[in-house]
């Protein structure tokens, strides 16, 4: 079973690790995943351990081990590709492969720098979406 898990979920289960009281349900779903699911990280998790929203400077990053030993233990080593490589790849169809490789890392977040739309009309001409050569995406 693949399973992405969110952000919110991600460090909610990494709080439990740590021991923080409030997060126990998301123990249980450690444990209900635990060598039953796939479970891999993305450079939007990355992302977010590099640049917190908000909370006192001390504390950023301060899930990131946790959240590395959560993800070693759920990904088998695979990390969600980049969204703009997904985007591209959903031309032909998408496969696992497409959406998982061993190349991420806990030093690249997701880059955020560039529109989805635009990203995907240049590469996809918005095939991706039932267009057609040369159509706009929706």
């Amino acid at each position: 079973m693949l399973v992405y898990l969110d952000q919110n979920y991600a460090s909610r289960m990494a709080k439990h690790l740590l021991g923080q009281r409030g997060h126990e349900v998301f123990g249980k779903l450690h444990l209900a995943l635990r060598g039953k699911a796939l479970a891999p990280p993305s450079p939007f998790h990355v992302l977010e351990t590099l640049y917190p929203i908000q909370g006192p400077e001390e504390k950023a990053g301060y899930l990131l081990p946790a959240l590395q030993d959560l993800f070693s233990e759920l990904s088998q080593g695979y990390w969600v590709r980049p969204w703009q490589e997904v985007a591209v790849r959903q031309e032909r169809g998408l496969s696992r492969e497409d959406f998982l490789w061993r190349g991420g890392s806990w030093e690249s977040p997701a880059d955020l720098s560039s529109s989805p739309i635009a990203t995907c009309e240049a590469f996809c001409r918005g095939k991706a979406w039932g267009g057609g050569e040369g159509k706009s995406w929706p």
